[in-house]
């Protein structure tokens, strides 16, 4: 599998001059989120690594979402703002954060015979 590296990265200055930050980290957060949710491994149709590259950098494509995908639509929503093209478009480390907690505070508590002690 190829590292789950930004556009960014693999361009010289970057994408649209942005250089590697913490968004890029974001980026390859929202593909291990993806490879989680879906147990596929991304881009697995390529058998060769700078194919992958060129699919991200020059045709600007992620892994797509399977049919069924358990995964609620607010978290799908989340990793693909944080693949997005631009830097600047992704959310921040701490926005992400932010947004799952939010995500996991809506969920129901577990039966009292499943909590931890």
């Amino acid at each position: 599998m190829a590292a789950p590296l930004a556009p960014e990265c693999f361009t010289a200055g970057g994408v649209a001059g942005h250089k590697v930050s913490e968004k890029s980290d974001v980026y390859s957060l929202a593909v291990i989120m993806w490879e989680m949710l879906t147990g596929m491994r991304p881009w697995a149709e390529y058998s060769h690594q700078m194919a992958i590259i060129y699919q991200v950098v020059q045709c600007d494509r992620r892994p797509p979402w399977p049919k069924y995908c358990p995964a609620p639509e607010a978290v799908r929503k989340l990793v693909t703002a944080c693949w997005r093209r631009n830097p600047r478009e992704r959310p921040s480390a701490a926005d992400v954060l932010k947004r799952l907690e939010a995500m996991l505070r809506q969920l129901p508590s577990p039966p009292p015979d499943l909590t931890p002690p």
